[in-house]
């Protein structure tokens, strides 16, 4: 499937989703508690996404300070960000989504699940990028070499 295609089909699903939730809890706790509750979250979700966005802050400056590529900080910071803007969107569902981007454990598993999906890259020479008429990629202790000529002109 296409990425648009696949996005346009998770868009759909999740408004569905949400006018399905906030239709049900509308019936059980009314439309006033369903409107105190959107807005609850959103103010809630707003206090911790600017607490941990600040201590992420602190992090990456530390990191920087200490001669480190802040990589794992700056992707936890995106992560906050995205949740951030999940739970400023109204409805429950993506605001479980977003409470859940805010738990450090969880986005730090999510990260490292991420990572090392991309660190293994491929298993055989054929499966990657393939050059004509360029440099030529070859494999060498388990990582891609790539040869090349560089004019300094």
């Amino acid at each position: 499937m296409r990425p648009f295609s696949l996005l346009f089909v998770l868009f759909l699903a999740v408004s569905f989703a949400e006018i399905y939730v906030l239709i049900e809890v509308g019936r059980r706790i009314g439309s006033l508690g369903t409107i105190f509750l959107l807005v609850f979250t959103a103010v809630l979700g707003a206090l911790l996404v600017r607490m941990q966005g600040m201590q992420t802050y602190i992090q990456i400056q530390r990191s920087v300070s200490q001669g480190r590529m802040p990589a794992q900080e700056m992707i936890e910071g995106v992560m906050i960000m995205i949740a951030g803007l999940l739970l400023l969107t109204p409805g429950f569902v993506t605001d479980t989504v977003g409470f859940v981007f805010l738990v450090p454990a969880v986005r730090r598993t999510l990260i490292a699940l991420a990572l090392s999906r991309q660190t293994q890259g491929p298993q055989t020479p054929e499966s990657g990028p393939v050059f004509e008429d360029g440099p030529k990629a070859r494999s060498e202790g388990g990582g891609r070499v790539i040869e090349g000529e560089l004019d300094n002109d």
